[in-house]
């Protein structure tokens, strides 16, 4: 029978799966300020500007990756749940708790790698909008994520 902690970790994949979509998919990644009229400028990832700088298609790439590998995670996840209720704590269970562990740290470096990136590239009338603040988000439950599942495979297979 799957514990607290396993089901408290498919509910934080599933919040950073959320966070993911909601940081990715909303419109206020970068701000511009017209400095002649004062109006801000949302500019979103989906779709990416093409008057922007080459490095944000690169961004892009990045957190489509983060969100695959989001998928990745929550996939792993209702296998080993499956698993769990079927065979108890088995070692293909171990191999998938490792696994989201693996993916949910490549979550976190791929989204501090992409806010680095994206606010070393800023001009001067360009700020980080609220959509950042989403991925920063997941990047700390993300790294909860991999304390957890680490946490589940030392105390179920010791």
């Amino acid at each position: 029978m799957p514990s607290r902690t396993f089901a408290a970790l498919g509910f934080l994949l599933f919040v950073v799966f959320i966070l993911l979509v909601v940081g990715i998919f909303t419109p206020n990644w970068l701000i511009s300020t017209d400095l002649r009229n004062g109006v801000s400028i949302p500019i979103g990832m989906v779709p990416y500007p093409s008057q922007l700088t080459s490095m944000f298609p690169t961004l892009c790439i990045l957190m489509y990756i983060a969100l695959g590998l989001s998928m990745v995670s929550l996939l792993c996840f209702m296998v080993a749940f499956l698993l769990v209720r079927k065979d108890d704590y088995s070692g293909k269970v171990r191999f998938l708790l490792h696994l989201i562990a693996g993916s949910s740290l490549l979550i976190v470096l791929l989204v501090v790698v992409t806010i680095a990136l994206a606010g070393s590239n800023l001009a001067w009338n360009v700020s980080l909008g609220y959509s950042v603040w989403f991925c920063v988000a997941s990047a700390i439950v993300s790294a909860a994520n991999a304390l957890i599942s680490e946490y589940i495979v030392g105390k179920k297979f010791d």
